[in-house]
């Protein structure tokens, strides 16, 4: 092998080394924020089934904010699809990490799940 050859090798496997810890830390870094996703969309179905459930005639509060461990905040809102129709709700349950939970029903950012359904009670 002459100098030239061993030279372009090394220099190749060089650029290629530096690479490879690059490319692991994306891949860490999305997979951590799909693990939240993860997270925050179980604690959505899970608010949203208990939401779900409710009799017909329960009281359902208009908005209901929690703080949830590993800095969670899950915002349930419930209110009126139409005025006309007292027995049609629309429930809508948002949740964000690191947020406030004034920024929770308005986040569009990465990581906030938001589920909205429409239940109508009785006949």
């Amino acid at each position: 092998m002459h100098l030239v050859e061993v030279l372009v090798a090394t220099a190749l496997f060089a650029s290629v080394m530096t690479t490879v810890p690059i490319v692991f830390a994306v891949a860490a870094k999305a997979n951590a924020a799909a693990a939240d996703t993860t997270h925050a969309t179980a604690l959505a179905i899970q608010k949203m089934e208990e939401l779900r459930s409710r009799p017909a005639g329960e009281a359902v509060p208009a908005l209901e904010v929690e703080r949830l461990a590993g800095n969670y905040t899950r915002v349930a809102r419930v209110e009126r699809f139409n005025p006309s129709s007292p027995r049609t709700w629309v429930l809508t349950v948002v949740v964000a990490r690191h947020r406030v939970p004034d920024d929770v029903l308005n986040a569009d950012a990465s990581g906030a799940v938001r589920l909205v359904t429409v239940r109508t009670f009785g006949p």
